[in-house]
């Protein structure tokens, strides 16, 4: 179907249809809060050395204090107090093993009942942001940001549209007067937080990025001058 809710008929319609579907996917605007991502709880150990008996015992430990309570792995995390249950069995065996009158000396490993305390960080609110900022004051074109940071470049500039709206980063400094009018009289006819209709108007000419930076701005002008009113 087309935006309308009419049925598509021919294959070249439906093609186009589908083009213009993916296009406003894959250049939809970032989302205003960005997704926090833990750092890996372990670094990953590189040796080919066989693991000595406490590294197994830490390595399954680990596992069970981060599976704890997560309902959707709970098969994994059964399977993985079965193998720590095995693991136990077989090095009692290990312990207690003979041949003939001969005996081994084998270190007696208890098991610890204290939980393994998984140090997690958080990459503070706005850290992100301050980041792309330095980076930019540097020099650093979005791209360059965009790539050395492991982001796109939407999400690069959804960080600088903050700065813009705090009028630390100049709002010329990225799009031009003209694109300015075009994107605000867009605004004014489909409402100031509909980004997708205003890039349906506007066309390829112009990204979401700077959609959200002309957008920012104006709400900033706004804003100053409803201040300057209320203090006038």
């Amino acid at each position: 179907k087309d935006k309308d809710g009419r049925i598509l008929t021919s294959e070249k319609d439906q093609e186009k249809r589908w083009t213009e579907h993916f296009i406003e996917i894959l250049n939809r605007p970032p989302p205003e809060n960005e997704p926090t991502i833990e750092d890996p709880v372990t670094e990953l150990d590189n040796s080919t050395d066989p693991p000595e008996t406490d590294e197994i015992i830490t390595s399954i430990n680990t596992l069970q204090s981060v599976l704890k309570g997560k309902t959707k792995v709970k098969a994994y995390s059964m399977e993985v107090n079965d193998l720590e249950s095995t693991f136990w069995k077989k090095l009692r065996q290990v312990q207690k093993a003979s041949f003939g009158e001969m005996t081994f000396e084998v270190p007696e490993i208890e098991k610890s009942s204290t939980p393994i305390d998984i140090p997690k960080y958080r990459e503070e609110k706005g850290e992100s942001k301050t980041e792309t900022f330095k980076l930019y004051k540097e020099g650093k074109s979005i791209e360059e940001i965009a790539k050395q940071r492991g982001l796109v470049n939407s999400t690069i500039e959804g960080h600088l549209s903050d700065y813009i709206g705090k009028g630390k980063l100049s709002i010329n400094d990225f799009v031009s007067e003209d694109q300015i009018t075009k994107i605000k009289n867009a605004a004014e006819k489909v409402g100031y937080d509909k980004f997708s209709p205003i890039k349906q108007i506007l066309g390829d000419a112009i990204t979401y990025g700077q959609i959200r930076m002309v957008l920012t701005y104006l709400k900033s002008l706004s804003l100053t001058k409803t201040s300057d009113e209320a203090s006038a």
